[in-house]
């Protein structure tokens, strides 16, 4: 099973709530709202700004909104803006030490099945996932 990691699960709450709202919000009034410890959640918005996922306002009547519609906006876009250095497969990056990883067997088996995997969840949008929309339109 793929891991969804809290940044994730996170984000994904905090877009549905910017929706809902459909006006500017506070981290602070999303971090009650949903439950989410504020400092985290102001570090992933600011994440999401710089990935162009949501608008950061500043001063004292600013906060965060959606920078697009959820129907067009993809789990690939806001998976990117969260990205990290984790991974799947220890082994996925070149950069990792393994006596096997030119003869391995499986990597590249792996890497091909988590590459189709990305291609096809990353490509629905946010609103085909929780709008309970017909994910093949």
């Amino acid at each position: 099973m793929i891991r969804i990691h809290r940044d994730m699960e996170y984000a994904l709450l905090a877009l549905l709530y910017m929706d809902k709202k459909n006006e500017l919000v506070s981290a602070r009034e999303l971090a009650e709202a949903e439950g989410i410890p504020e400092a985290r959640l102001k570090k992933l918005l600011q994440k999401l700004a710089r990935g162009g996922v949501v608008e950061a306002l500043q001063g004292a009547y600013g906060g965060y909104r959606l920078a697009a519609n959820l129907s067009t906006l993809r789990l690939g876009q806001v998976a990117e803006a969260l990205k990290d250095s984790s991974s799947y497969l220890p082994c996925d990056k070149d950069t990792v030490d393994c006596k096997k990883t030119a003869s391995c067997k499986v990597r590249s088996a792996l890497l091909g099945i988590i590459g189709l995997i990305e291609e096809n969840i990353y490509s629905l949008s946010v609103g085909q996932v929780f709008g309970g929309l017909d994910v093949r339109e």
